[in-house]
């Protein structure tokens, strides 16, 4: 979620949950790219914030001779081993079809003055399931299918020498129709979808040098994605009902579903202007870089449910939640940087500073504040991020370096926030006594209470601050020889800020704030003071994260290259970041981690990311008669997890024991086989066979466990004076049915096989 995809010099993350929806991500094919570059660490005031890494990817371009390729893959049930089936039934696949086709072709339309590539590669996907419905007991089947239409372009043109313009074009427009029916879903419910989405963009980027020492570059492009989810069946009158309680007196397990469809887009869209600018000036032993970036991102959201609402069955009362979010929102981000490479004797310099302005805009239509609100404007004085390096030749011969950097790196605020907390998003829940009755809706009058999330504007911190994260790392590098090298480096991150929502009264009223700088003037709740002092304030936001990474790396030479590094880390906090895992929630910065200050006792520990060690092969032979062999082999330690309670107004979001101490998954250990062997046919002609044989030790250990625990209290504040506030004590044994059942097994051995014929 906290990474950043750059394609061509177009920033291609989704926009409303910062990555956290792979759709709205543009996905690349393979055999488009020509270089990627993954900066994980240190890298230069240049890169806009990304709390995470930078994935920068380079299209391919045509040249002067004509070159091209066809590529065929093709992947089926029987070339996988046995599936182990969670108790939703998930892997319970009958079939699983998949077949891409594809061809690729770059040369010149005008030699030395214009050339040109073009690729295509559509993929089809098909499958098919049966499961055993947990309350009928009857075998229920269902059929899904998944096409995408990858596509890539792109055009070079000479203006003179050493000036030249790019225009390029590449996206992947998709279609799915079809679901997949649990063993916790009605048969006869309304669950196939029909999903239109995929990413278009565009990027035309001029680049030139005047003399030998100077270099200027302007680009100019546009990330677009829409995305329609509705029924197949196209009804959007029925609701959904969904058992949140095995005492729901209907007799219907917990987690089962049932009616119509549910949550749909029609339609969501995003958009992102990306503009970049800047000079390189070589002078003496300084490499001068200063730039300009512009990033306008946009927001068009139309979410709401079938019939307007759904309906949750609890114990003693059932309820009905109305809610949509609609409107347009966006976000403008500015920055200026400059940074200096320089070398002193051995000492080699980088010195860079970054400074980004942001002016975040609520939606129009807009429930709680005027059209297009602007409750976010930092300046630049506000985002100043010093992004510093240094590496020194130890013996003067270029075999042996340490080397070292800090930098800040700030959020750009996804866009959900805009959308959701000042937006045009309604969200109120109806509350009935049972008997269970369809028929009765917020209009019957047969309710007995109500409730509203957000009933009131959220407030807004009095000079709320950006939130940023700090990194420091320190290394040792020696080059063993012509070919081989080993390093050693130490890495700290640490959450210097966040922004994150929270409530005193259990959701009626929000704040916006930097958790443990500000304590919000509002009225406690009177119930809201059975809880000790501690939790009537917020503590502060925390994330850290340790490790020392080992690299060996044998660079390709005689026939053969490897690459193998070893990470011992530690991943400790209060929250994860912009996701909230635990709690299966994505909404960049105004998740559920901060919002009732009771909710984070026990919060404070190891978190799903802590993973204590890491082991990471990959090689590759290349015999001289054609045959291509690769290995590749990931050893990781068990994630923690945590055993959670359930809060009347959120659901599983009460730690009850200290975060990341109840257990760990089993460790994981798989191992992938790249084989092919290709066919010269003279000239430049070639055919390749290939096949990819992913975990070939076909280890299937459960990767994600259920762990709400308690199915039957009630933690934190609500409206029933019984409630379980803390300090709270766990229960001896788990009263969730499910608890402790796999939710996820890793895939079994399986292959794919190809062929590709290159001219």
């Amino acid at each position: 979620v906290e990474n950043m995809f750059v394609i061509d010099g177009v920033n291609v993350t989704d926009v409303e949950l910062g990555g956290g929806d792979d759709s709205k991500t543009t996905n690349v094919v393979y055999e488009f790219i020509e270089e990627v570059e993954v900066k994980n660490g240190g890298y230069e005031a240049e890169y806009a914030g990304a709390l995470g890494g930078v994935v920068n990817i380079i299209t391919k371009s045509g040249g002067n001779e004509y070159h091209g390729s066809v590529i065929a893959n093709y992947a089926a049930e029987a070339f996988v081993g046995d599936r182990k089936v969670t108790y939703w039934g998930v892997g319970a696949i009958d079939a699983d079809t998949q077949y891409d086709l594809g061809f690729g072709i770059g040369g010149y339309i005008v030699k030395d003055k214009l050339w040109f590539f073009a690729a295509a590669t559509p993929t089809f996907r098909s499958r098919e399931w049966t499961v055993t419905n947990e309350y009928t007991n009857m075998d229920q089947s269902s059929e899904q299918t998944d096409n995408t239409f990858n596509f890539s372009g792109k055009l070079t043109f000479a203006l003179a020498k050493n000036h030249v313009i790019n225009l390029s074009v590449f996206g992947d427009p998709r279609l799915t129709e079809g679901g997949r029916l649990s063993t916790l879903m009605d048969p006869n419910r309304d669950y196939k979808t029909k999903e239109n989405g995929g990413t278009y963009n565009f990027s035309l980027k001029y680049e030139g040098s005047f003399g030998s020492d100077l270099y200027a570059s302007l680009m100019i492009g546009k990330y677009m994605n829409e995305v329609t989810i509705k029924p197949l069946s196209g009804d959007t009158n029925t609701p959904a009902v969904f058992v949140n309680s095995s005492a729901n007196g209907l007799g219907y397990p917990v987690g089962y579903s049932m009616g119509g469809f549910g949550y749909m887009s029609d339609p969501d869209t995003t958009g992102r202007w990306t503009i970049k600018a800047d000079i390189t000036k070589f002078w003496g032993n300084h490499t001068i870089k200063a730039g300009f970036n512009f990033y306008k991102a946009t927001l068009d959201s139309n979410d709401l449910y079938t019939g307007g609402y759904y309906t949750q069955l609890y114990g003693s009362w059932w309820r009905q939640r109305y809610r949509t979010t609609s409107g347009d929102a966006f976000t403008d981000v500015m920055a200026l940087y400059i940074q200096d490479s320089i070398s002193i004797g051995r000492l080699h310099l980088n010195l860079g500073i970054r400074a980004e302005s942001q002016s975040c805009h609520g939606t129009d239509p807009n429930l709680n504040f005027e059209p297009h609100y602007n409750f976010f404007n930092w300046g630049f004085g506000d985002q100043i991020a010093p992004r510093l390096g240094f590496s020194y030749d130890i013996f003067g011969d270029f075999t042996t370096k340490v080397f070292g950097s800090y930098a800040r790196y700030f959020e750009m605020i996804p866009l959900d926030m805009n959308s959701r907390t000042f937006g045009n998003e309604y969200d109120k829940m109806w509350y009935f006594r049972y008997p269970y009755n369809p028929a009765y809706t917020k209009d019957s009058g047969m309710h007995f209470t109500t409730r509203q999330y957000g009933l009131h504007p959220s407030l807004v911190q009095d000079g709320i601050k950006p939130p940023y994260q700090e990194e420091f790392i320190l290394g040792f590098e020696r080059q063993l020889n012509e070919d081989l090298s080993l390093s050693i480096r130490g890495v700290y991150k640490r959450l210097g800020r966040i922004v994150e929502d929270g409530s005193f009264d259990g959701g009626s009223e929000y704040f916006l704030f930097n958790p443990g700088d500000w304590v919000p003037d509002v009225t406690i709740p009177e119930d809201y003071l059975r809880a000790p002092e501690e939790y009537r304030t917020f503590p502060k936001a925390n994330r850290t994260y340790k490790a020392v990474e080992v690299v060996f790396k044998k660079r390709f030479s005689n026939n053969w290259q490897a690459l193998v590094s070893y990470t011992y880390g530690r991943a400790k906090g209060n929250i994860n970041g912009l996701a909230f895992e635990e709690y299966g929630q994505v909404d960049p910065n105004i998740t559920a981690a901060f919002d009732f200050p009771e909710l984070l006792y026990n919060a404070d520990g190891y978190l799903p990311t802590d993973i204590k060690h890491a082991l990471k092969v990959d090689g590759s032979y290349v015999f001289d008669f054609g045959l291509n062999v690769g290995l590749s082999m990931r050893y990781r330690s068990g994630r923690p997890y945590t055993d959670m309670g359930e809060n009347m107004w959120y659901g599983y979001m009460a730690y009850l024991d200290q975060r990341g101490t109840s257990g760990r998954l089993p460790s994981m250990f798989t191992a992938d086989i790249h084989l092919s062997y290709t066919f010269k046919l003279g000239g430049n002609k070639t055919l390749s066979l290939f096949t990819d044989i992913f975990n070939v030790t076909n280890n299937t250990k459960m990767t994600r466990m259920y762990t709400r625990y308690d199915n039957v209290n009630f933690y934190g504040f609500s409206d029933d004076p019984t409630t379980i506030m803390p300090e709270w004590t766990k229960p001896a044994s788990p009263s969730h049915p499910d608890y402790g059942k796999a939710t996820r097994y890793n895939l079994p051995i399986r292959a794919t096989f190809g062929v590709k014929f290159e001219f």
